[in-house]
């Protein structure tokens, strides 16, 4: 009987229905194996991620579901991000916002999502990601799970790669005499999964699958911060079109510096590099 995550084990596919959140297509780029089209963010693709965040996450965040439909009004509402922090004059609207309306909006965008920016960004969501992107099979999600703190899996045991020589969409990772069968899919938007999880798999120390996933948390490869800061830095884009430089690098400095969740900044995550 072959182990589980090896080659004989059965996929199982995941389309299930997703409450609406615009129009979805799947399997895609996105978490999960599904794409949800929201506005028009470039961090689209975020898919039925969770289907409940259990383990004491916030109860606004507790179906994926929810996540989804929280991150689109954050995208597509103007009331809590930057454009509307100040109601304009009509001579102001033409212009657009200034650098301290800007500024004071992403303050405001931050404290009235923090809790839910807080529950989103949590060690708990984003190994649970992570898990579902490494792997479509629900089987091999689960022994992922269970097998978090295993010694069996870690960089020491690692002994290579091999494509999968029946589904593309799958590459074996070997670990001695024992393998893991993971997703090949692409990973646009840092998914955890094809050329990243290869890389991770490759080029770093880590002492169970629990330190492979962990070691990305809050950092360049953390898909579900940089989801969370979309609505963020669309509205900054838009709003600091038409300021000039020295504007644009006020606007930057300070929103740099802002809190964004568990002790880090918007800075330390976002791309702010339109406003250089």
């Amino acid at each position: 009987m072959p182990e589980v995550g090896g080659i004989g084990t059965q996929q199982v596919a995941q389309t299930g229905p997703l409450e609406h959140v615009g129009d979805v297509q799947g399997p895609g780029d996105g978490l999960g194996g599904h794409q949800a089209r929201v506005g028009n963010a470039p961090g689209r693709g975020i898919g039925q991620l969770l289907s409940s965040i259990a383990h004491g996450i916030a109860n606004l965040a507790r179906s994926f579901c929810d996540f989804i439909a929280r991150i689109g009004n954050m995208i597509t509402g103007r009331a809590a991000g930057p454009a509307q922090a100040v109601e304009p004059q009509e001579e102001e609207a033409e212009r657009g916002p200034s650098p301290q309306q800007a500024i004071e909006g992403a303050r405001s965008w931050r404290t009235d999502n923090a809790e839910f920016i807080e529950s989103g960004t949590a060690l708990p969501s984003f190994r649970e990601g992570c898990i579902q992107c490494m792997s479509d099979d629900e089987g091999v999600q689960q022994f992922i799970r269970e097998n978090l703190d295993s010694g069996d899996y870690s960089s020491e045991k690692f002994t290579g790669i091999e494509d999968h020589p029946t589904d593309p969409s799958k590459f074996i990772a070997k670990f001695g005499d024992k393998q893991l069968v993971f997703s090949d899919r692409g990973s646009n938007n840092h998914e955890f999964r094809g050329p990243l999880l290869r890389q991770q798999l490759t080029g770093t120390q880590f002492a169970n699958l629990r330190g492979l996933i962990e070691q990305n948390h809050l950092g360049p490869h953390d898909s579900l911060s940089l989801y969370l800061l979309t609505p963020l830095t669309n509205v900054l884009r838009q709003d600091t079109e038409h300021m000039s430089t020295e504007q644009k690098h006020m606007v930057r400095d300070a929103v740099a510096q802002m809190e964004f969740a568990h002790g880090k900044t918007v800075g330390q995550l976002a791309n702010l590099s339109f406003l250089d």
